[in-house]
């Protein structure tokens, strides 16, 4: 079964992600910025602006944050689902991808 999204993107998604908690995905544009959305109704929101060049994205659906990787500032960061706190984990060179495993940790 097929469920379309009702979500416009403003501008092309470079990575997507999705809570299934909450029923929202999160995606990273060439713009710096994080939004996530709502599948049910399409609202959307940007949780993070002004970042250089986010990449990989990936929510962790336990600890209710999400990861990305900012490939021009050389880092993967933590940032809670409404972008309210936000943190360098660690500096890595030219970041494109990230995976969590939200099981084992």
């Amino acid at each position: 079964m097929v469920i379309p999204l009702r979500v416009t993107f403003e501008y092309a998604p470079t990575a997507i992600s999705y809570d299934p908690k909450e029923k929202q995905i999160y995606w990273t544009d060439d713009y710096g910025n994080i939004y996530r959305s709502f599948l049910n109704n399409g609202t959307q929101e940007a949780v993070v602006r002004g970042l250089s060049s986010p990449m990989g994205i990936d929510v962790d659906v336990i600890g209710r944050n999400v990861y990305f990787a900012d490939s021009n500032d050389n880092n993967i960061r933590v940032a809670s689902l409404d972008g309210s706190y936000q943190a360098v984990l660690v500096d890595v060179q030219s970041p494109q991808s990230i995976v969590l495993d939200s099981v084992d940790g």
